[in-house]
């Protein structure tokens, strides 16, 4: 998890992670995603965002297990 860079983006972290496709089906991601958050509601931040590419099913399907909801998309932000 990344925390934002300026003062008042601090309580919010950006989580970036990857499980190879190899190991994917395990239980790896959920156990990421458990740490990831147990981390952060023990005061480290108030928030996190997660950036879901939308072909993703996988990863979609993992965060909303987890409580997050889809709040946007953005559109051609990534180069492909």
């Amino acid at each position: 998890i990344v925390p934002g860079e300026t003062r008042t983006l601090s309580r919010t972290g950006d989580l970036q992670m990857v499980v190879k496709r190899h190991l994917q089906g395990k239980g790896i991601g959920a156990e990421l995603m458990r740490y990831a958050v147990s981390w952060a509601e023990g005061g480290a931040l108030d928030r996190i965002e997660i950036f879901v590419r939308s072909h993703n099913v996988r990863a979609q399907s993992l965060s909303k297990r987890f409580g997050f909801t889809e709040e946007g998309v953005l559109r051609r932000r990534i180069l492909l």
